[in-house]
């Protein structure tokens, strides 16, 4: 009995910090999801550029 109290004491003062320490993972885990959609966002505007670019090319030379 003694040890299960001291178990839930120890994991009370412990779930603040792991709350936290989740906290933190999810906004890096949110920042980097953010950061790789701006990087396919830039290379799908990159190669609508390419594609409208050969198109015009295309259209010209034709």
């Amino acid at each position: 009995m003694i040890t299960l109290l001291l178990v839930l004491k120890t994991l009370m003062m412990m779930i603040p910090a792991m709350m936290l320490t989740l906290m933190m993972m999810m906004l890096m885990m949110m920042m980097v999801v953010v950061m790789m959609m701006m990087m396919m966002m830039m290379m799908m505007m990159m190669m609508m550029m390419m594609i409208m670019m050969e198109m015009i090319l295309f259209y010209i030379l034709k």
